[in-house]
């Protein structure tokens, strides 16, 4: 019988660092790496990429945040509504 594994986050952690990752985002108005990302923010100094690149990608699946690979080979993650006051149209956005 195969085990469930508790995670050692709250919720309400977890929940927490992806509205500061957001918010940190839309503050800096550019694309930004998981390593700025946590730079930017002291709240999400002590979190590990892993869980930080998690509560990105929930804002992604979300709609909030969308992210492309730069040349540096590293995610870059950009809010979207930074994105519209840019003027972009996200219908013309690729993918």
């Amino acid at each position: 019988m195969a085990g469930y594994k508790k995670s050692k986050y709250k919720t309400e952690d977890t929940q927490r660092w992806t509205v500061e990752a957001l918010v940190t985002l839309e503050e800096e108005k550019r694309a930004m790496t998981c390593s700025e990302i946590k730079s930017s923010n002291l709240e999400l100094v002590e979190l590990t990429p892993q869980k930080l690149a998690r509560c990105l990608n929930d804002l992604c699946e979300r709609g909030l945040v969308m992210k492309t690979k730069g040349k540096d080979n590293l995610m870059h993650y950009k809010s979207v509504g930074v994105i519209l006051e840019e003027g972009y149209n996200l219908a013309d956005l690729v993918y």
